[in-house]
């Protein structure tokens, strides 16, 4: 389906929301926002510990701070993953490795 068209002043208006941010609230250079998208049912624990490893990496490689990283975490239902047309749901969960 066909995503609306925004109309002429959207842009515009995206921009004068930018100026009005706290210099010292900007990202010089930009740092990335890292969108993570798994099956549910992660703990808090293994979200932190992915969250400490990606920003890491993303300072390592990119350089800047880490306070400039941010990492968004999506836990999504089987049923609402498809791959190769088929819902993760239909099919039997992957045993754990070791087992």
């Amino acid at each position: 389906m066909a995503r609306p068209a925004a109309s002429p002043g959207a842009h515009r208006a995206g921009l004068s929301r930018l100026n009005r941010i706290n210099p010292t609230q900007r990202r010089n250079p930009p740092m990335p926002t890292i969108r993570v998208e798994m099956f549910e049912g992660r703990t808090v624990e293994q979200k932190r510990a992915l969250a400490q490893a990606l920003t890491e990496a993303t300072v390592r490689t990119l350089g800047g701070s880490a306070e400039a990283v941010d990492i968004l975490f999506y836990d999504i239902a089987r049923q609402d993953w498809a791959t190769g047309g088929k819902l993760w749901s239909d099919t039997a969960p992957a045993k754990p490795a070791g087992s």
